[in-house]
């Protein structure tokens, strides 16, 4: 009998790229998906998987709706344990997770040593409390200096620096498609693009360390999701201006 294999399904490209780095070292067979259309093609041969660990915002269909199906066919896509990860959740969200029988649910953002953690307990079958709200284990620094990303190396990446490193020359890439999207997405109108956006950036700055860009993306999420059209696009200039910056930190950019 092989590793028992693991299904993520992250949309953002870069916390999917942190989620194969903290996890490569562990025994397990590995499937990073970009989208529940992924991770459902993935199940049809049948194999199933010993955990599904799912975000909840995605792109195109909800990581709900892949809950939803997991556990209403869980015969036909045998899968052992269901689990979800999010930056916030709701009561509602919870209520309904909890009636579709998922308990774990961790926080965004999250160490690579909390993630390997629950991944093994998961696997391993062991009882799991849910994981508090991202909000109540914020992290304590809120610049964007030299000591804010030593906390996040320490806090986040077990103190490998050169995995920091990684994660944000891979941010810093994905930043500049996030600057067309929040622009398109202003000019559009796209409250929903505006708030997965908003969504997906505080994630990633939080686990960077850049606590004050962090803030204008969750304050972002929290007026899209109100539908405040105009506070939004308001926000999302002034965050914009934060990663164009941060976009000149890769050798050789121009901004």
């Amino acid at each position: 009998m092989g590793p028992a294999r693991v299904i993520v399904v992250e949309d953002n490209a870069a916390l999917r790229d942190f989620v194969s780095a903290a996890l490569q070292g562990l025994d397990i067979d590995l499937l990073v998906c970009a989208g529940v259309a992924d991770a459902m093609q993935a199940l049809a041969s049948g194999q199933g998987a010993g955990l599904v660990l799912t975000d909840l915002m995605l792109h195109r269909e909800s990581g709900l709706a892949l809950v939803e199906q997991l556990t209403s066919h869980a015969d036909l896509h045998k899968v052992a344990r269901v689990a979800v990860f999010s930056a916030s959740v709701d009561p509602l969200m919870r209520q309904r997770l909890a009636e579709l029988g998922v308990r774990h649910i961790l926080p965004k953002p999250i160490s690579a040593v909390d993630l390997q953690t629950f991944v093994l307990a998961a696997l391993g079958d062991s009882p799991l409390e849910a994981a508090p709200d991202a909000a109540s284990v914020a992290p304590a620094f809120d610049d964007s200096g030299a000591s804010a990303e030593a906390q996040s190396i320490a806090r986040y990446f077990a103190d490998d620096a050169e995995l920091h490193a990684a994660f944000k020359a891979s941010c810093i890439l994905q930043f500049r498609d996030d600057v067309l999207a929040g622009d398109a997405a202003c000019e559009a109108g796209d409250v929903h693009g505006l708030r997965r956006l908003g969504h997906s950036l505080g994630t990633v700055l939080d686990t960077l360390g850049y606590g004050a860009i962090a803030a204008l993306a969750h304050r972002l999420d929290g007026q899209a999701a109100a539908g405040e059209l105009v506070a939004a696009c308001e926000t999302w200039r002034s965050l914009r201006t934060g990663l164009v910056a941060l976009c000149t930190q890769l050798p050789g950019a121009t901004g």
